[in-house]
């Protein structure tokens, strides 16, 4: 019996995920959003499940308590931290706290005051529904906005007031429900311990969810290499944070929320460049996982519970003239409190009243009100009253303003931002030219891989119509890389134009190694000019520069041919210790800094078997430059996962990226010619000052 059950589990979960497959692909060509197909999917079948005897086993499919909040909840937080652009959150911060505090309680309040006067509900429970329904949901609303695009600032008040709201929710629900209010006297108790249990809430989850990040992230650092370990280190931190808070009573969201930021705060040091993506892709799949078995389920559960509880025909008036009641609720809220901040904060950060209106009809309600209110116990009065009133609300939010939100978005002139570069003053474009369209297709393609392999999160760019354009980013480091026939063309702000030079340079010497043999491609009289880069046009400035004068900067007495130190900050400071000493450098703990905090952001080991740590720093003129040789090797994170043996250490100006850029594409061409790397590897400090 007990392998007949499982066998059963597991069969429904397949089959229900197979309706997801399906239904994904049918629902993106009729342009229908996902989440919201999916729970009119759910309710057809709930439907012939009653009628069909093949599809009796999932008849009494349903969402329960658990499920969501130990379960799916996890697992979309998680995912939305992670992928949350941390920036944009903290100036976003203040409105967000207003809409998930100060709303819930306004939304509640107008809720629970209007409702016993057209429904048998008493205070109690007209404010318990207040607090279950006045939280927007984080399951649907993440999913939806995600699904129709909304600019980043939107999306992030959207989801920032979805996530935080919850902590809110319960603390308010658990009040309602253990008080069991009666009359507007009582309501004169809650507000100290109200407030105490609010703070503790909020403040544990984010104490536990912290603490949990920084173990799993210090677990994460000490196998750096083990693709799979990170993974599922990621995933009990997910689940981990959340069982922690329930158990502590404080909020399982707010806790893995706060565990997926600082998660995603210490990703430079705790996973390879080369492995972000694929854990991006993981995390992926798990949110389309739970959200297909979320709004699968809710489908089910709304058939359910309007079939059979009680029959919702006795209740059905009452139902329908409370959906205006909580409109009405959430129109206080943003008009309320979104005004107010709009009066005292810097007009640059103003929310625009199109923003607002999306943020009024934006409220979808989905999974964590049908927790609540499935948690309510079997003699609460009118319960089957509260579960009507729960799923017609939610019904109503997913079809009909879930439907709309797009059109609503069009109407008001929002649509998706094209890129983050749109608008931003001081971006340079470069265009590349190449000698056919195929060279630049193979060329596009191995530089997108170079740049993954670097962190960066690529997609395709949907508002060109070009085949290859794409954008690409890391933090706050943007690029839009496109392909035009011959042409490529990458544009970013001027402040990251040292950082995508060298990506670009590394990217085509390394190309132009592979291509020496291939003449059918490009004819080798015509590889030095596209390998050197000749062929680059900036479209922002002038002129052409040749290589430097290696033999200028690398004196005989700034090459050591044995290296002592055995770790990457070690052999920097070796190498930074003989430029110091000659006192070619102001302040050397300064430079370490910048040559350590240049390693976070970017390996600069570029593989065969050389790396050249750099950094621009104040207080001098020209560049600065030591190299080092370890002839037996080291690790040094290099791109190409092998031991490293040639070291240049290269210091330029602070205020000016030419001598740098060009100092890095003159020594990577040298270094790149195996005779003279091979000789350079035995040779006395005197002869590697010849060869250079």
């Amino acid at each position: 019996m007990h392998e007949n059950i499982i066998e059963l589990n597991v069969t429904i979960i397949i089959s229900l995920l197979a309706v997801a497959v399906i239904s994904s692909i049918l629902l993106k060509k009729i342009r229908c959003p996902y989440t919201i197909g999916l729970v009119i999917i759910g309710g057809v079948w709930a439907m012939l499940a009653q009628h069909v005897e093949a599809l009796s086993s999932m008849r009494n499919l349903t969402l329960s308590p658990d499920a969501i909040l130990f379960i799916i909840l996890p697992t979309l937080i998680f995912d939305a931290a992670i992928n949350i652009d941390i920036r944009v959150l903290f100036k976003n911060l203040v409105p967000i706290l207003l809409l998930a505090a100060v709303g819930i309680l306004i939304s509640a309040g107008v809720i629970g005051f209007s409702l016993p006067y057209f429904t048998p509900l008493a205070l109690g429970g007209a404010l318990l529904f207040g607090a279950l329904i006045s939280a927007t949901d984080p399951v649907a609303v993440i999913a939806l906005f995600n699904e129709v695009k909304a600019p980043k600032r939107l999306l992030t008040l959207i989801d920032g007031e979805s996530i935080f709201n919850d902590a809110t929710a319960i603390v308010l629900f658990s009040i309602f429900i253990e008080t069991q209010i009666d009359n507007y006297s009582d309501l004169a108790h809650l507000g100290g311990p109200g407030l105490v249990s609010f703070v503790l809430v909020l403040c544990g989850g984010v104490l536990i969810g912290g603490l949990v990040g920084l173990v799993g992230s210090f677990l994460l650092r000490m196998k750096k290499g083990d693709m799979i370990l990170q993974f599922t280190v990621t995933l009990i931190i997910a689940y981990l944070s959340f069982i922690l808070a329930d158990k502590f009573g404080t909020s399982g969201v707010i806790s893995t929320l706060t565990a997926g930021l600082v998660y995603s705060g210490m990703t430079n040091i705790t996973i390879k460049r080369r492995h972000r993506e694929s854990l991006h892709y993981f995390w992926e799949y798990f949110s389309f996982t739970a959200n297909s078995l979320v709004f699968l389920l809710l489908g089910f559960t709304e058939f359910n519970i309007l079939h059979t509880e009680d029959s919702i025909t006795n209740s059905l008036g009452i139902t329908l003239l409370s959906i205006p009641v909580i409109i009405v609720a959430r129109i206080c809220v943003i008009y309320i409190l979104i005004p107010l901040y709009n009066k005292f904060t810097k007009p640059s950060r103003k929310i625009p009243g199109s923003y607002q209106a999306i943020l009024l009809w934006g409220g979808l309600r989905g999974a964590v009100p049908v927790a609540l209110v499935f948690s309510i116990p079997l003699d609460y009065p009118h319960r089957a009253l509260l579960l009507h009133l729960t799923f017609t609300f939610i019904l109503f939010t997913l079809l009909v303003q879930g439907t709309t939100i797009k059109k609503l978005m069009d109407m008001l002139g929002i649509s998706p931002e094209k890129n983050e570069l749109d608008g931003v003053k001081n971006v340079t474009t470069y265009a590349h030219s190449f000698k056919s369209e195929y060279l630049a297709s193979l060329v596009i393609k191995r530089l997108l891989d170079i740049f993954s392999g670097e962190g960066f999160f690529t997609v395709k760019d949907q508002s060109s119509d070009l085949v290859n354009a794409y954008v690409l980013k890391k933090k706050d480091i943007v690029v839009l890389a496109e392909q035009d026939s011959q042409e490529l063309k990458f544009t970013y702000r001027e402040e990251n134009r040292n950082y995508i030079h060298t990506i670009l340079y590394e990217t085509l010497l390394e190309f132009g190694k592979s291509l020496q043999k291939v003449s059918e491609i490009v004819r080798p009289e015509e590889l030095s000019e596209l390998v050197h880069n000749k062929a680059a046009k900036p479209v922002t400035t002038q002129g052409k520069r040749k290589g430097l004068n290696l033999a200028k900067y690398i004196l005989e007495d700034h090459i050591i041919t044995n290296l002592t130190s055995t770790t990457k900050e070690d052999v920097i400071a070796e190498l930074l210790g003989v430029v110091a000493k000659k006192g070619l450098i102001p302040d050397k703990k300064a430079a370490l800094e910048a040559l350590m905090a240049r390693e976070k952001i970017m390996t600069t080991g570029i593989g065969d078997s050389i790396a050249l740590p750099h950094a621009k720093i104040a207080g001098i003129k020209d560049i600065v430059a030591v190299m080092g040789i370890k002839r037996d090797g080291m690790d040094f994170e290099a791109m190409d996962n092998k031991p490293v043996k040639i070291f240049v250490l290269i210091l330029s100006p602070e205020n000016d990226p030419v001598p740098h850029i060009e100092f890095l594409a003159s020594i990577t061409r040298v270094l790149g010619d195996k005779e003279i790397k091979a000789k350079i590897l035995t040779a006395s400090a005197k002869e590697i000052h010849d060869l250079l």
